[in-house]
């Protein structure tokens, strides 16, 4: 749900400052601020600096030489939930201009789970670079990574009528015509 909580073992050093973060808010509103928790999951999209999946892809097809054969790269099959960043915006606004909210927390995502490698392969369509190898670096990859992270928009969709928008593809597109 929504507004259960993180448990202890298998909840990253990441999730875990974000339930501290929640957890302070949560002190702010019984001591009378008026506030609302939006947990966005993974933001993709133009303008996007280096750090993340997709640029991070993107810029080593750019960097390809002819003399290698593949790109290097972490665990691709891990699945995230990745929203569009125009569409979180248009989701932020809509949280702070609704009249009335019914929940105090909301997630920010596609309702879906995509896979790096299925990250990789628009890329290469929307960059024009298919046919690339990949070679599995053990040193990109990260063993306690969730194999699956996905979220569920409903109380954003009920309360303010927001669902993402922009497709999967559009973004990356996108992304890559920013990019040029």
């Amino acid at each position: 749900s929504e507004d259960s909580e993180l448990t202890g073992g298998n909840a990253s050093p990441y999730a875990l400052s974000k339930l501290k973060m929640e957890e302070a808010a949560g002190k702010l509103v019984v001591s009378g601020l008026d506030c609302v928790i939006a947990r966005p999951f993974n933001h993709i999209g133009p303008g996007q600096e280096s750090g993340f999946l997709l640029p991070d892809l993107y810029e080593k097809i750019r960097n390809l030489q002819d003399s290698q054969s593949a790109i290097k790269v972490g665990d691709l099959s891990t699945r995230r939930d990745y929203t569009d960043v125009r569409d979180v915006v248009k989701a932020y606004a809509g949280l702070v201009a609704a009249k009335k909210l019914n929940y105090k927390v909301y997630n920010i995502c596609s309702g879906k789970s995509t896979s790096g490698k299925e990250i990789l392969d628009l890329l290469s369509i929307s960059s024009g670079s298919q046919g690339i190898d990949v070679e599995q670096d053990a040193s990109l990859i990260r063993p306690s990574d969730p194999r699956e992270i996905y979220g569920s928009y409903e109380r954003l969709k009920s309360d303010i009528g927001w669902m993402p928008q922009i497709p999967l593809a559009k973004t990356i597109s996108d992304f890559v015509s920013a990019h040029s």
